[in-house]
């Protein structure tokens, strides 16, 4: 018999010493069987050193071959596709499978494919696996989850349907699996017939499924729907929480979602991991809650999880939004390992405080070939919105150019992003001609194009797009709406501008929030219907109501000299009244102006000192 061929694998840096007991149990092990190799690759793997089961793959195969066999080539093949400097290792091991005729056992051939996956070679995958003569529920669960994970959601759940209609049977990690891809891919229904089968099964109260249900629920909105199929689990995990405060998060209910992270911790006494503190980080994106943020940060520095890509990256799209550039930088430049999300939450950090420069030096550093993360669409919109704000066109065309390069020129975020940038150039022309792309029509470029008109002064073009929507399938929603009654304020139709604003509660179900409200206030003033408009300010809900809107009507009458309106208004906010006081100097009225700071004071109102931003 040949002397076997000396495969050595790459694992990159040396092999970690074995864990302690079980590596001395098996140096003193004088005859070495197959299920002690196993049994101490295991361990090595549950230790989370996959270099180490490698290493000791690749000694079994050089000492003692005749105890290889397709369980341990499973283990290796996993080994492989846990780290990415071990990825190159896969296909030599998908080689020697074939050599020694493993490949031709259902247990080893799923082992390739589920490595193929991981690695990112999901044509592979799927190759081997319709090659594949014997399979197995295991086999397809594998392939539906690399099809989920390269976000190909609908060819997944047509395997599980053909999974279902064969006699193989199925488990509640195919069923997980399959309400992910519905969830990702915006399926609901499909989802909720899932939910049934699975309910009939009795999978609903496993860990696994119930998680999975829950996140879907929660990703469409159905916040208790999401928890009341956690509760159904005899106990919630630390999963289970997660998914109940990321639930909360996306539906901006902020208060339920910390206040079920201090339920967890001092009720259930379940401990946060680093997936808990990411998505509560992620709550506090704002100027008021970041006190609460940055005692969070302090929590993951002592807790260890501070070195967490999602935690970091929850940290730096935290300080970020929050104006807090500064500390952003910090906590990206922390970073051992940056991804597409990492380099998009910095971007977009300097882009929404106007640092082009900054911006696009991140972005040629991203872009760069010692870099694997490529800008998205996300990362080309936050430069573009710079851009349109910045008055930056050439620089916007480029980037045009950039995306049709990468292929995501007609991806919903930046065709609405492209279309904003132009309008705002003015360049309607250019606007017009990604919008008529055939691939570019969704609700959000109607949208973008609609504001864009109307901003532009072309109230009819808005009008005429607007109304258009219904007929191809759209449902407007509150940005367009707030468009096209910006468009009737241009061309001063009152008329047809009540008719939009009665259309949200009536035909659409949408309530009107401050923004439109703004809108029908400028509409009747401009047409010299103050006193409609302050009726509207003075009817519309209180939680709507702000100093905003007072102040513009003021202004529009000091504009107008209609001072005997402003004498009538009631205001109990300070905005409105420095306002007025300052209308009335500048007419010169002095006595009037110190009186109107008289009514401020006894109404113990203060004005807000105004802020400013050092970037040190």
């Amino acid at each position: 018999m040949a002397p076997p061929i000396p495969v050595q694998f790459r694992t990159g840096r040396p092999a970690v010493p074995f864990p302690a007991m079980a590596g001395q149990l098996f140096d003193k092990t004088p005859n070495r069987y197959e299920f002690s190799y196993t049994t101490l690759m295991k361990t090595h793997l549950r230790s989370l050193d996959p270099f180490s089961a490698l290493s000791l793959f690749s000694h079994i195969r050089l000492s003692d071959p005749s105890s290889l066999s397709p369980l341990l080539l499973s283990l290796a093949l996993k080994s492989s596709a846990s780290d990415p400097s071990l990825f190159p290792n896969g296909p030599i091991l998908h080689s020697l499978s074939i050599k020694s005729a493993s490949i031709t056992t259902v247990f080893a051939s799923t082992a390739i494919v589920n490595m193929y996956s991981k690695i990112g070679q999901t044509c592979s995958a799927l190759q081997l696996f319709d090659e594949m003569q014997d399979k197995n529920v295991v086999t397809y669960t594998t392939v539906i989850t690399a099809l989920v994970r390269s976000s190909r959601y609908r060819e997944a759940l047509h395997l599980f349907i053909k999974m279902r209609e064969s006699d193989l049977g199925y488990d509640s990690h195919a069923y997980a699996i399959t309400l992910k891809a519905c969830s990702n891919a915006g399926l609901l229904k499909q989802g909720r017939e899932i939910h049934a089968q699975v309910s009939k099964l009795g999978f609903d109260t496993s860990p696994f499924v119930a998680n999975t249900l829950g996140s879907m629920y929660a990703k469409f909105g159905f916040v208790s729907y999401s928890t009341r199929v956690l509760n159904r689990m005899s106990s919630l995990d630390v999963t289970a929480w997660t998914t109940i405060i990321t639930s909360y998060v996306k539906t901006d209910q902020i208060d339920q979602a910390i206040k079920s992270f201090i339920e967890m911790q001092e009720v259930n006494h379940v401990r946060p991991n680093e997936y808990t503190y990411a998505s509560i980080i992620s709550a506090c994106n704002g100027v008021l809650s970041i006190k609460f943020g940055e005692q969070l940060h302090s929590q993951v520095i002592c807790k260890g999880f501070s070195k967490s890509q999602s935690v970091a990256n929850s940290l730096v799209t935290m300080y970020s939004r929050a104006g807090f550039i500064f500390h952003a930088d910090m906590a990206f430049n922390e970073m051992s390992i940056k991804d597409v999300v990492s380099w998009t939450a910095i971007i977009s950090g300097y882009s929404q405080q106007g640092l082009s420069k900054e911006a696009f030096r991140l972005f040629f550093n991203m872009c760069s070939n010692n870099n694997n993360a490529r800008p998205n669409e996300f990362t080309l919109a936050s430069l573009l919105s710079l851009c349109a704000n910045s008055a930056l066109l050439e620089t916007s065309r480029q980037l045009h150019g950039f995306a049709i390069v990468t292929g995501i020129a007609y991806n919903s975020t930046v065709v609405s992003a492209l279309i904003d940038m132009y309008c705002k150039n003015g360049c309607i022309k250019e606007a017009e001609s990604v919008f008529f792309n055939p691939k570019s029509h969704d609700l959000v470029s109607y949208t973008a194009l609609i504001c864009g008109y109307a901003n532009n002064g072309l109230g009819f073009d808005a009008i005429k797009l607007f109304d258009e929507m219904p007929n191809v399938g759209l449902k407007p929603d509150k940005v367009a709406f707030i468009g096209v009654l910006t468009a009737c304020c241009h061309i001063g139709n009152v008329e047809l501008g009540f008719k939009y604003f009665e259309s949200m509660r009536k035909d659409y179900g949408l309530e009107p929030v401050k923004e439109h409200y703004g809108c029908v206030v400028n509409l009747l003033v401009s047409v010299g219907r103050v006193k409609e408009a302050k009726e509207i300010v003075e009817k519309m809900p209180s939680r709507e109501r702000d100093g905003i809107l007072w102040t513009n009507l003021i202004r529009v009458c000091s504009e107008r000299g209609e001072m005997e309106q402003v004498v009538q208004f009631e205001i109990d906010d300070a905005g409105p009244h420095v306002a007025v006081a300052n209308m009335y100097a500048s007419k010169g009225m002095w006595s009037e102006a110190l009186e109107e700071r008289e009514t401020m004071r006894e109404k113990g109102l203060v004005k807000e000192a105004g802020w400013s931003l050092n970037l040190l």
